[in-house]
């Protein structure tokens, strides 16, 4: 492998995914990297921004080709840094829709062909010596658009690299994930989460952002959100109500928390997403400390984790429910007043 040394790294960006990281060293360095990957891991732990620093260590145009680092400096990285250049092609959900079409791969009806991605990557390189190609939430990708897409993959163009990013994979097409090699991405450690709100001023001190970073589950995203006071108010309620007090007045607490996130569907929705997931913390905590009892205490302990493996249950039909789009503050209404009668 030819020696290049650098200061910093961009990979130094890219947190908690060492291994994956170095597994794309060793495949650059031997000249194996797959020109079709499927990045697929939790929301929020950091997929996007590892497509981006890969595209900008495939595009540079001062590192060698067994090397997977860029300069930071020449053309092609300050331009793959701002998103312009002329070789990096994106595609994404579009603003207001709810899946991506088959014009964003093979253009508009009046010039189907002569635009959309796949006509792109038939191009000549412009800048760098490769194309790359990032779609985001591939998972979102109509079939037409991506059986459409389904001949670039299986032979993508000389030089060109497709990197599909998905928070599902197991919804994309089995034709679709066949053709792409499969890079599993695990949810951050605490600490990274952790460490990222301080840099990024979402937490007050260490000891808010390692607790925001344990009820995150990895997802930088979610840790993000978390840091909303009004989310974390949301889970105030929780903790306070649910398992604690009578069914009917711990109902209407929560209810009327996830009532107060918004009026509209969507935002009762991502309330009750929020509900779900306090409450299976909640609940898991219980069960590991109940497991610890029940092994000091035998039987003791068996009709309280048998009645927090129920609550977990319970959630799970909620959530279904929610998914059936049933009106939120019904659902939240019954599943706290089951809670609270265990």
């Amino acid at each position: 492998m030819t020696e290049f040394t650098t200061g910093e790294s961009v990979w130094d960006a890219v947190r908690g995914h060492d291994a994956v990281v170095a597994g794309f060293r060793r495949a650059v360095g031997r000249g194996r990297l797959s020109s079709a990957l499927l990045l697929a891991g939790p929301a929020g732990v950091g997929k996007r921004l590892f497509a981006d620093v890969l595209a900008q260590c495939l595009l540079c145009l001062r590192t060698p080709d067994d090397v997977l680092e860029a300069c930071g400096t020449c053309k092609a990285c300050v331009s793959a840094a701002a998103d312009t250049h002329p070789d990096l092609h994106r595609v994404r959900l579009p603003e207001g829709k709810r899946e991506i079409p088959l014009a964003a791969f093979v253009g508009e009806k009046e010039d189907r062909g002569t635009s959309g991605l796949c006509y792109e990557l038939s191009r000549r390189p412009a800048l760098s010596e490769r194309r790359v190609a990032i779609v985001e939430d591939a998972d979102l990708v109509n079939p037409q658009a991506a059986n459409a897409f389904l001949k670039t993959l299986e032979e993508p163009p000389a030089g060109a690299v497709l990197m599909l990013l998905s928070d599902r994979p197991e919804s994309l097409l089995p034709t679709i994930r066949s053709r792409c090699q499969t890079v599993r991405f695990a949810p951050l450690p605490d600490a990274d989460v952790a460490a990222l709100l301080l840099d990024k001023g979402l937490a007050e001190s260490p000891g808010e952002a390692e607790q925001v970073a344990r009820l995150s589950r990895g997802s930088l995203d979610a840790a993000t959100r978390l840091a909303d006071p009004e989310v974390r108010g949301l889970r105030e309620v929780v903790r306070k109500h649910v398992g604690r007090g009578g069914p009917v007045a711990a109902a209407k607490a929560v209810v009327g928390a996830v009532e107060a996130a918004g009026s509209d569907a969507p935002s009762q929705r991502a309330a009750a997403a929020w509900v779900f997931a306090f409450c299976a913390d909640l609940y898991r905590d219980r069960l590991a400390g109940l497991s610890e009892e029940f092994l000091e205490d035998g039987p003791a302990a068996a009709d309280r984790l048998e009645h927090a493996a129920a609550a977990l249950d319970r959630l799970s039909e909620a959530e279904a429910q929610i998914a059936r789009n049933t009106s939120v503050p019904p659902v939240i209404e019954a599943l706290v007043c089951d809670l609270n009668r265990r």
